[in-house]
């Protein structure tokens, strides 16, 4: 029995380590200043033609009465910055990759080089005249090229001592949870707010705040009071005297301490009342100031409490990563969002509906998959598919650059995507659904009712445990506040649903999930996309696209750049894309779903082949397929086969993601 087991043992040793020797890796660069197809004609340049900016219901609006959505990216510190021999390029791949909105993120960041201060400590000039420099000419070249710009506020400024302000040394980046109650920190951010609006642009000539293109701002970021604990003196201090006088002003007769670990309902309200009125002088200062740009405030929605401040302003706005690195940083997690039964659990599209209010437009500010998830390439089709079934007014990914180095070839960091395969190298497909889809809004809608008796409970609800938004598969999420639940389709945020009843049985919906079997689809008239276990799909299940492999995880597309459907399309853009990493990566597994990293690896970047077989519905027959590298170069041209109106190619294993399909017409 023991010289069968070793035996045995012995068998699988070596099935297991001929099946990972039989995986296929390609290098597959992704240069910082190439893009793989032209997808500039998506935009509408320059940015600011239209006008300021504006709100009306839940739709950003033009002061010409243009309508628009946007499709974003995320520059962090220094990448806020490139230097003006690369900015150019930068923004150029931009709007290659169809990306019509950068939001500039921690540009007060005190680690990033350079960042919007002086980097001189003594030094008495307020903004760093470089990195304005810089910045005013990046903004003009995004705007050239139709690319807009969200300005986040304060996020990771640190104070210096000129400010004037006491234990300046001690305080958290950003000011967190001091902003919201102490009068001399609000002073000096509302210096440098006028100071940076009112900076007049070189290039362009205009302020900051007269500038069109800049079409958002935040308040505060990831800043929250109860997040955030004054520990600091003199704050600590003058917040407990704050509250004291609450107390007395309540007609209390004790003076309780603030509870930071179990607040009570009376101090959530206290808190609430200190961010609310902080967000509100600050907006009111910044629309004194001439600043047009719709305003929002922290995107830090803890739960029902924080909704009301959240829907203040004039949009609402979450963001959110699926499988978020956590501080230990060599630790990660390979959950895939394909196969969460939203019936037992939340997912990121669940989490982020729980803040958009209804009649207010609202923007994903941030989402992602980090690398090295093994199934980060989940994320950016479906998100843009979501954002149109929900009707969101934008979405806008993690970090893109946060540095420039142009002969960086790997994977950098968790969030810097630039050259990620599973996640830039998937946007053009991502962008032309959100950008040129036929698709509408799903009108099937849920509301979630939160009427006032919610805010009298000491432990309010959180996004990851409200049961309505888990209806995101199937219905169009709102917040409705201070309204009851009432109707058939609206409910209490406790309300314990029966999901199952709630499940789309149309078929022919552009828009579905199949929790079961692992796998979104996308079936719309010029963008055909299966998510997941592609190897359980079956035909049929699109209109215009059939996939027939054997893989457990993949993402396919399939995207009309000539703007007619797929079957009269004779411009055909194919992805095919499943994991990518660095070169001699090493991972251990931990648990079910965690795996520490062993070796991050070094250039360059490697895709794994995904052997596939397409079958494209379609009205003509003389085609070239072609492979396409990640910068854009056309390859080999593939053969290929029509039968019964079908054109069927190989795909996945010519060492790229990317294949062009085109076809002449007969008089051309």
């Amino acid at each position: 029995m023991r010289r069968w087991g070793g035996c045995i043992l012995l068998f699988l040793f070596i099935f297991q380590s001929f099946f990972v020797q039989a995986e296929t890796w390609h290098p597959f660069p992704m240069a910082w200043d190439q893009a793989p197809i032209r997808l500039s004609f998506l935009l509408d340049p320059p940015a600011g033609k239209h006008g300021f900016l504006g709100v009306e219901g839940d739709r950003f609006v033009f002061e010409d009465g243009v309508e628009i959505r946007f499709w974003g990216a995320t520059l962090t510190g220094s990448g806020c910055f490139p230097s003006q021999d690369i900015a150019p390029m930068v923004a150029e791949r931009l709007s290659q990759f169809g990306v019509n909105l950068v939001r500039f993120h921690q540009m007060d960041a005190e680690w990033a080089t350079p960042n919007l201060f002086s980097m001189d400590p003594d030094a008495r000039e307020y903004l760093n005249p470089e990195a304005l420099d810089r910045l005013d000419f990046f903004l003009y070249q995004l705007e050239g090229r139709g690319i807009y710009a969200w300005m986040d506020g304060l996020s990771a400024r640190r104070l210096r001592e000129f400010d004037g302000i006491a234990s300046w040394k001690y305080l958290p980046p950003g000011l967190k949870g001091y902003i919201f109650f102490d009068a001399g920190l609000q002073d000096v951010h509302q210096e440098f707010l006028q100071a940076f609006w009112s900076h007049r642009n070189r290039y362009t000539g205009r302020q900051y705040r007269d500038t069109p293109a800049i079409v958002m701002t935040e308040l505060f970021h990831d800043n929250h009071l109860l997040l955030d604990r004054p520990r600091i003196q003199p704050f600590s201090t003058d917040f407990a005297d704050q509250w004291k006088e609450h107390l007395r002003s309540q007609g209390a007769e004790d003076d309780l301490e603030f509870d930071w670990e179990s607040p009570t309902l009376e101090m959530r309200r206290f808190a609430s009342q200190l961010m609310g009125a902080a967000s509100a002088d600050f907006f009111h200062s910044l629309r004194a100031f001439s600043v047009k740009s719709p305003v929002t405030s922290s995107n830090a929605v803890l739960s029902l409490f924080d909704l009301p401040l959240a829907s203040l302003l004039d949009f609402t706005h979450a963001e959110g990563l699926w499988n978020a690195p956590g501080l230990q940083t060599e630790l990660f997690s390979n959950r895939r969002m394909t196969d969460v039964d939203l019936r037992q659990s939340d997912n990121l599209f669940s989490n982020l509906a729980f803040s958009r209010v209804e009649k207010k437009p609202f923007v994903v500010s941030k989402w992602g998959e980090p690398w090295p998830c093994d199934y980060r390439a989940e994320m950016p089709l479906w998100m843009a598919a979501m954002a149109r079934f929900q009707n969101w007014r934008g979405a806008i990914s993690s970090t893109c650059h946060s540095f420039y180095d142009p002969d960086l070839d790997s994977i950098a960091a968790p969030l810097e995507s630039f050259n990620d395969p599973c996640v830039f190298g998937l946007m053009p497909a991502a962008a032309l659904l959100f950008h040129r889809g036929g698709m509408q809004e799903n009108r099937q809608k849920a509301t979630m009712a939160v009427p006032d008796f919610l805010f009298e409970q000491d432990d309010p609800i959180a996004p990851s445990a409200c049961r309505t938004t888990r209806l995101v598969d199937d219905r169009a999420v709102y917040v409705k506040l201070k309204s009851r639940a009432s109707g058939k389709n609206i409910f209490l945020p406790t309300e314990p649903l029966d999901l199952d009843s709630y499940e789309s049985r149309d078929n022919s919906a552009w828009h579905r999930r199949d929790a079961k079997r692992g796998l979104v689809f996308i079936d719309d008239s010029q963008t055909q996309a299966m998510i997941g276990r592609i190897k359980l799909a079956q035909f049929g299940e699109l209109n215009y696209l059939d996939v027939e492999s054997g893989e457990d995880f993949a993402v396919v597309s399939l995207n009309s750049l000539d703007g007619r459907p797929i079957p009269q399309s004779r411009d055909l853009w194919a992805t095919v894309a499943s994991q990518a990493r660095n070169q001699g990566f090493q991972a251990r597994q931990i648990d079910e779903e965690t795996y520490r990293i062993e070796d991050r690896g070094r250039a360059p970047v490697l895709i794994r082949e995904t052997p596939v077989r397409l079958f494209v519905k379609t009205n003509h027959e003389e085609w070239t397929v072609s492979v396409v590298d990640g910068g854009g170069e056309a390859g080999e041209n593939l053969p290929y086969q029509i039968e019964e109106g079908r054109l069927s190619f190989r795909a996945g294993v010519h060492g790229t993601i990317y294949y062009r399909l085109s076809c002449r017409a007969r008089d051309e």
